[in-house]
């Protein structure tokens, strides 16, 4: 993986650094894929909703599983992770030696200055660090090393003064765990595009072969490109991504981390089978992770549930702190609990209910209609602040189960998601879902409509079909394919 240095001006030392979920712009982007999955040749505009549109079997679906796989591994900030994981081990180890044993005066004076030093590090990782964008990350690094060698150094003169008394045998491992943990945090501050670029890799692997489900990347390659040709994603000015065989080769610029990081939550929508099977599905889960700490002798397995649902379970767990006015989509919520006549939620016990208004009882989802999942999910997502200002939504064939009426308010929702700030990214093949985009396009200024909407056309070969320029004619252009079916069978009926 190359990652390719940015210019920045910085202000001077970390304290001053810009905080990376300060702008929460709207991504505008072209993408360029060839080679994955369904896909042989395909070019995406990317805007603040985005629809991706074909007849069955024609990629909408390779398109936005990748996307999110690669959006949300990158969103990740794994310096800071890394960064805390290792200053807590080291707090952890450090009260532990100072009060397991008693301390003489300068003892204590040595104690206390090392505490201080790591919680004020502490500190800096998580109102510093973990806000700064990567960029500035790289650049505040050797700050950081040179606080965490201070701390190396206080740990040592406080090693050397104990050595020679005997309660020093009783601290000797939690000192040699501390030494193990500031060599960690100083490697990942003086080498840290190294450690970053190893935990991409790794996560972004592991994110393919789950939501797809597939035991191996070559499996995602196309069927009918040559063996010299590899899956590529090409994100123009933020990088590249390669897939050759079963390992994947990044080539990224800084910006275009900063990019992705500056984004809230990202999720990914799919069946409404899964969250009517939430809590078994949870339990399996939770059933894998105790198989794996039992150390149970087999290879591992594909659960047969793809990630981004139990990513989006997780983010359901917690109430989320709302970046934005609570008013600023309750309108967008209260006109789907209107037409669904109640409201989705998470009960005491931790499962999602459908609150029915007229009868005032919570109905276990089994006995929820289909397409009010479909509509109440997006109302619970509001509620529960998982998306707002920021966040990214991908959204699997959004139409089922929804009466033409019904896709209409779901379309115009995530209009009015879109227009505050939320990024829709959908994949459809229903032209009732395509009529209700275009009456609104049809209300806007062309190159408004143009800037707002990347209407992209797959053929069933995996292309793009150019529909032109502007919104309202591509649309005619996927209504006209998507119709042709219809039209043919009318034909070969005698109708």
């Amino acid at each position: 993986m190359q990652l390719h240095a940015h210019r920045y001006c910085a202000a001077a030392g970390p304290l001053g650094a810009v905080n990376r979920k300060a702008s929460k712009q709207a991504m505008k982007i072209d993408i360029k894929v060839k080679n994955f999955g369904k896909i042989k040749d395909a070019d995406l505009r990317i805007r603040p909703f985005t629809v991706i549109a074909g007849k069955n079997s024609s990629g909408k679906s390779f398109i936005t599983k990748a996307l999110y796989s690669f959006f949300s591994t990158i969103n990740k900030d794994f310096a800071a992770a890394e960064a805390l994981k290792n200053i807590d081990h080291i707090i952890a180890f450090s009260t532990a030696v100072f009060s397991s044993i008693r301390l003489s005066k300068f003892e204590k004076e040595i104690s206390d200055r090392i505490i201080f030093m790591e919680k004020e590090l502490l500190r800096l990782i998580h109102q510093v660090y973990a806000e700064q964008t990567f960029s500035l990350q790289l650049e505040n690094s050797s700050y950081f090393s040179s606080i965490t060698n201070n701390i190396r150094e206080a740990i040592e003169d406080f090693a050397k003064t104990i050595a020679e008394k005997k309660k020093f045998e009783k601290v000797e491992h939690d000192i040699d765990q501390i030494r193990i943990s500031l060599r960690n945090l100083q490697s990942l501050f003086e080498k840290p595009t190294s450690h970053i670029v190893s935990q991409i890799r790794d996560e972004f692997k592991e994110s393919l072969k789950e939501n797809f489900q597939v035991g191996q990347l070559p499996d995602l390659k196309n069927f009918s490109s040559s063996p010299e040709e590899n899956p590529i994603f090409d994100f123009g000015e933020i990088g590249t991504i390669e897939i050759p065989g079963d390992s994947v080769i990044f080539s990224l610029r800084h910006n275009g981390i900063d990019l992705l990081q500056e984004f809230s939550n990202i999720v990914y929508l799919d069946s409404p089978t899964y969250w009517r099977l939430k809590q078994p599905l949870e339990r399996v889960k939770e059933a894998s992770k105790f198989n794996f700490f039992l150390h149970f002798k087999r290879q591992d397995r594909l659960s047969g549930v793809p990630k981004y649902f139990y990513d989006l379970m997780d983010l359901l767990s917690d109430r989320i702190k709302s970046n934005t006015t609570s008013s600023d989509f309750d309108e967008i919520k209260k006109i789907i609990n209107n037409n669904i006549e109640g409201e989705m939620t998470i009960s005491p016990s931790n499962a999602i209910v459908f609150k029915d208004r007229n009868s005032g009882k919570e109905i276990n989802l089994h006995s929820t209609a289909a397409g009010i999942t479909n509509l109440g999910v997006i109302g619970l997502l509001i509620e529960r602040n998982i998306i707002s200002r920021g966040s990214y939504i991908f959204i699997d064939e959004p139409e089922v189960n929804l009466h033409p009426a019904w896709q209409k308010i779901m379309i115009d929702s995530l209009y009015a998601l879109s227009e505050k700030g939320i990024n829709i990214v959908i994949a459809t093949h229903s032209i009732d879902m395509l009529k209700c985009i275009e009456g609104i396009v049809e209300k806007m200024d062309p190159e408004n409509a143009a800037d707002h909407f990347g209407i992209n056309q797959l053929s069933c070969e995996g292309t793009s079909i150019d529909g032109g320029k502007y919104p309202a004619r591509q649309i005619a252009s996927i209504k006209a394919d998507l119709g042709q079916s219809f039209i043919n069978m009318q034909n070969s009926s005698g109708w």
